[in-house]
This record gives structure tokens, C-alpha cells and sequence, in this order.
């Protein structure tokens, strides 16, 4: 566990939420994303952008 959150992970959730196949059901919900860590999230100036 003890990971960060992978950019890729919260791509991926954005994909689903963007989809209307997938997600056109969904009102008014919380989407917890999460690689196993908690905590704040550590990434470089870099990688941020």
C-alpha cells in the first residue's frame, strides 16, 4: 500500500465519470480515488504541470 495516487488512477475515473455508458446513473455522489494511501498527496512541480 503506502503509494500515492497514480495519475493514471485518477484519469481513469474521470473517463468513467465523462462516459455516459458508464456513469449516466450517477447523481450527487462522492468518487473516493485511491491507490491504498491516505494522507496528502506528494507529487513534484514536474509532475504537476
Amino acid at each position: 500500500l503506502c503509494r500515492t495516487i497514480s495519475l493514471g488512477a485518477v484519469a481513469k475515473c474521470i473517463l468513467f465519470l465523462a462516459s455516459e455508458r458508464f456513469s449516466s446513473h450517477m447523481h450527487g455522489q462522492t468518487v473516493n480515488v485511491e491507490d491504498g494511501k491516505h494522507g496528502k498527496v506528494v507529487w513534484t512541480r514536474a509532475e504537476v504541470g
